[in-house]
């Protein structure tokens, strides 16, 4: 793909971001394969997005996913694991869905996973909370070095190495979040 150096003064890195691991053209080039994947499994597409880190790759995606004719119900969801660089293991729902899912086969988008706790606590929640008929899930990054449970992911962006991330909707205490790629953050 195209990366950046520091070199083009365009292009200089925030403080403490070291350096580019996925650029802005590797991920919508990305993107558009994996809305081929979903659109040729399912035309109406029940998304549930895990805010606030997929926001910004659920909103690529989905015009992806327009272009392709898909019908989209969209619905969020928002839970907190996270104090500072590491999960706590509890997982809690901040912002319930708004939608009823009961029956519905539902496509949860995230955009990281990498111990699994969050999304194996989504995905049961929604099953037997929200009595969903089925869970798939997709995910921009997945970090499986860091895995605690076992997940099944149906869709994957990229597999990124066990580093602290952020941009493109990923965070370190509410900064770098706006970033159009995927960094290295390095305390």
């Amino acid at each position: 793909g195209v990366c950046f150096t520091s070199s083009d003064s365009r292009f200089e890195l925030p403080e403490r971001i070291s350096s580019i691991l996925i650029t802005r053209e590797c991920l919508l080039k990305r993107i558009q394969a994996i809305a081929r994947d979903i659109s040729r499994h399912s035309r109406n597409i029940n998304a549930l997005v895990v805010l606030e880190g997929a926001k910004y790759f659920f909103k690529d995606l989905k015009e992806e996913l327009i272009k392709l004719n898909a019908g989209i119900n969209e619905d969020s969801i928002q839970l907190s694991s996270y104090s500072k660089l590491a999960t706590t293991g509890k997982v809690k729902v901040k912002k319930d869905i708004s939608t009823d899912i009961t029956g519905k086969d539902i496509i949860i988008f995230e955009d990281i996973i990498d111990t699994g706790l969050t999304l194996k606590f989504l995905t049961e929640y929604l099953i037997t909370e929200k009595r969903a008929r089925s869970v798939r899930i997709c995910a921009l990054l997945d970090k499986p070095e860091r895995r605690e449970v076992k997940i099944k992911v149906d869709y994957v962006g990229f597999i990124v190495p066990n580093e602290f991330i952020v941009g493109y909707g990923l965070d370190y205490e509410g900064k770098y979040r706006e970033l159009p790629y995927i960094g290295i953050y390095s305390p």
